[in-house]
């Protein structure tokens, strides 16, 4: 696994074992976030568990309603529900279904992966608040794992300046505590180390064929690994950094490193050859058709 995601990992995983009720994966938009909290919800499942975890990714409501909330929810566990349209029947069945999960796990907790939880209002924040206390009340624990852009800074900023009867302090003690600043790769040691995950990576679970091996078979008979590139791809995104102007310190995406790595396993009739031809030139290429040139800009 890639260095940004173990380390948030690391802390989740810390968190969710000392009994706190929520950990936030922050940053700018393709750094590859979801993939972590995805990743770090079938560790904890792994390591800790087993433990239950469902993912309900969030789009922008106005409406704010409490039952269009829970029953968006509902939608996203494998639940049977009767549709109705009481918000507090729609509120009990949420309640019932998590506090189930939860008492099948040792750790008498149950996951619920927040996506994209930027587009939550303080309303929506103060219903999650709410059922985490009532999976509480029962004996059991909510633990939300919540991913989102930089405005989440903004949103805490925001409950904290509520009033004491609008649960501002109440929301930020449930799930802003832990905000873990997820970040992209930054070095060269970054990319070796995430190359070398990508070599030993089977094509699945149900399959344990290398991918890299699979993709590139003469290359890799050869004796080829991705992490023998790490020199030139760093220099090459260095190279495409300075001359988009940026002053800042080079940060990769994961979603445009991958769809670099896979222009080349994707492509054996250029690449599947023993050694295949990958020079600085060539990286820039695969990066610039990665659409990396375009999100730096």
């Amino acid at each position: 696994m890639t260095p940004p995601v173990l380390e948030a990992a690391e802390r989740v995983l810390q968190a969710l074992s000392t009994g706190c009720s929520s950990s936030m994966l922050v940053g700018k938009p393709r750094l590859g976030k979801t993939f972590a909290a995805r990743w770090i919800c079938h560790a904890a499942n792994d390591i800790l568990g087993p433990v239950s975890w469902y993912e309900v990714p969030i789009q922008v409501d106005t409406s704010r309603a409490e039952g269009i909330f829970f029953s968006h929810i509902l939608r996203c566990l494998p639940h049977e529900y009767e549709q109705c349209r009481s918000r507090d029947a729609l509120r009990s069945r949420t309640e019932e279904f998590l506090i189930e999960r939860a008492s099948e796990s040792p750790l008498l907790t149950v996951i619920v992966l927040l996506d994209e939880a930027h587009n939550l209002s303080e309303r929506h924040w103060t219903y999650l608040a709410e059922l985490s206390n009532a999976v509480d009340r029962a004996g059991f624990s909510l633990f939300t794992l919540s991913t989102g852009q930089t405005s989440l800074y903004v949103m805490r900023n925001t409950l904290r300046e509520l009033s004491a009867e609008h649960n501002g302090d109440f929301v930020l003690g449930r799930f802003y505590l832990d905000m873990i600043d997820f970040r992209g790769l930054r070095s060269e040691n970054d990319i070796k180390l995430t190359m070398h995950e990508i070599d030993e990576s089977p094509i699945g679970p149900e399959d344990s064929r290398l991918w890299l091996a699979t993709s590139l078979p003469s290359a890799y008979q050869g004796g080829f690994r991705l992490e023998q590139l790490a020199g030139i791809v760093w220099e090459a995104y260095a190279d495409i950094w300075r001359v988009a102007g940026r002053k800042d310190n080079l940060e990769i995406p994961m979603t445009f490193f991958d769809l670099f790595v896979r222009q080349i396993l994707g492509n054996p009739e250029k690449f599947d050859r023993d050694p295949p031809t990958i020079d600085l030139g060539m990286a820039k290429l695969l990066i610039t058709a990665s659409k990396f040139v375009q999100y730096i800009y």
